[in-house]
């Protein structure tokens, strides 16, 4: 998505956070991807770093706001 200077996630990060922001747990993140749930634990930690946020619902929230995810 277009985004001018603005934090940029990686496909799967926003994979990721957008799965999130639909309310899924990790564990079921995980299970959808299937990828480990340190993987998406470590996703997490790359895009809180990314977005200066410390959890995941301000994540969610600013993607949101920023057009990162749907």
């Amino acid at each position: 998505r277009g985004q001018l200077g603005g934090p940029r996630l990686s496909p799967r990060e926003r994979e990721v956070l957008q799965l999130a922001a639909e309310g899924n747990s990790a564990s079921v993140i995980a299970q959808h991807l299937t990828i480990s749930p340190a993987t998406v634990k470590s996703h997490f930690e790359h895009i809180y770093a990314r977005l200066g946020v410390a959890d995941r619902p301000a994540a969610v929230a600013y993607a949101l706001r920023r057009g990162l995810i749907d």
